[in-house]
């Protein structure tokens, strides 16, 4: 009997031996074990990967953990270079319209997954050309985030084009997944008529534990930023004013005159020396560079507490699907998250605390109610968290959702 065969487009997506952006690598690699032929297009360039995928040809193929990947080749560029990301969103949907030039088998489903939201003219294209079934998989809720942060007006010709164009691929989906557990109201807002939509949340890797996948941090970065003695607050992510970081920086210096509370970020993005700026003269702060996956979780295992945190949206009351909460949880540790959308994981298995995104004041209390529980209290929170997960999100249970649809879809 032929294996069903998923076409799985997903620009950003990189393997663990290449970057930190796995998930549906991950998800992939479980559909294979339950007997699903995977392809997974990508490009073969996106920023804050440790190691580029192979590049010498327009299209580069490789197997990967039983997965067949097909590399489209990108341009570098820079975070904050919107040009040169735009152009790389075009490019890759123009290479993606020829990939039928490759030996890839025929496609039962093709899941279309933004952004750039060009691939959802891809995906109807190849729903017409091979009369597969057509799955719309929203990452980002663009163009709408755009327009919330300011950066664009909603009347901008640009934002109505990317609108247009979100429409259209919810309009011809057979199916729309998301792992934001509300996204259905923001389809809701865009079209009229049914739909049929499913949240496929975000997932955990055990694997990450072990000791192949989790590699120490140096003994330079351990000596400099975490001392023994002090109550370590930590982030780990994109250095980014999306992530709500201002609030975290001005809890730092509130807290500026309590020695036995210190704030330690890990990574780079756009607002990185913004923040080393202002928080310039705090000892209370510090800052480590960026590091491959492998090593995130020895960093998060040397906090006390760990910080998320969104702006104030509109958009966020459909949810949102922070990978950072999911690893948080998986390294066993209180969170506490400044947002103010609609909340889910954290609250669900009572692993840390919620305070509004510009509730500075909020946030100050709660580290300090966090920083003078018992250690075994602490132990106990986070562990609640890292139970929950591995209950519920692994990466098998997460593919038994998209198989779900894929019933559904093929009956």
């Amino acid at each position: 009997m032929r294996k069903k065969c998923i076409w799985l487009i997903n620009q950003n997506t990189v393997p663990l031996k290449y970057g930190n952006f796995n998930r549906h690598f991950d998800i992939s690699e479980e559909l294979v074990k339950k007997g699903y032929e995977v392809n997974i297009i990508a490009s073969n360039f996106r920023p804050r990967i440790h190691k580029r995928p192979p590049n010498d040809k327009k299209v580069n193929f490789e197997v990967i953990s039983g997965i067949n990947v097909w590399w489209l080749r990108g341009i570098v560029y820079d975070t904050n270079d919107l040009s040169k990301r735009v152009m790389q969103w075009l490019l890759f949907s123009y290479r993606l319209f020829f990939i039928s030039r490759y030996n890839i088998n025929k496609p039962d489903i093709v899941i279309a997954s933004s952004l750039p939201l060009t691939v959802f003219l891809n995906g109807i294209y190849l729903k017409w050309r091979y009369g597969a079934k057509l799955i719309i998989d929203v990452r980002d809720i663009w163009p709408q985030f755009l327009t919330d942060m300011g950066y664009f007006s909603k009347y901008n010709p640009l934002i109505i084009l990317m609108r247009s164009v979100e429409k259209l691929g919810y309009r011809h989906a057979d199916y729309i997944t998301s792992a934001w557990p509300k996204f259905d109201r923001h389809v809701s807002k865009s079209i009229k008529g049914d739909f049929k939509f499913k949240c496929v949340p975000k997932g955990v890797k055990p694997d990450l534990l072990s000791s192949e996948n989790k590699k120490e941090l140096s003994e330079g970065i351990i000596k400099m930023h975490f001392n023994e003695k002090k109550f370590i607050v930590g982030y780990s992510g994109l250095i980014s004013h999306s992530n709500n970081l201002l609030t975290f920086i001005n809890a730092s210096k509130e807290l500026v005159f309590n020695e036995g509370i210190h704030f330690v970020l890990m990574g780079d993005g756009p607002a990185k020396n913004e923040l080393i700026e202002i928080t310039s003269g705090q000892a209370n702060v510090s800052f480590v560079p960026s590091q491959p996956k492998y090593f995130v979780q020895s960093f998060l295992s040397r906090c006390d507490l760990l910080y998320s945190g969104l702006n104030d949206l509109d958009i966020y009351h459909n949810g949102t699907a922070l990978n950072k909460w999911v690893e948080y949880m998986l390294a066993g540790k209180p969170i506490v998250s400044a947002f103010s959308g609609y909340q889910s994981l954290v609250n669900e298995s009572n692993c840390g605390t919620f305070v509004r995104s510009k509730d500075v004041k909020g946030l100050v209390r709660a580290i300090e109610n966090y920083s003078k529980m018992p250690s075994k209290e602490l132990v106990e929170i986070g562990a609640r968290g890292r139970t929950w997960i591995l209950e519920r999100r692994t990466f098998d249970k997460i593919a038994d959702a998209y198989i779900e649809v894929f019933n559904y879809l093929l009956d």
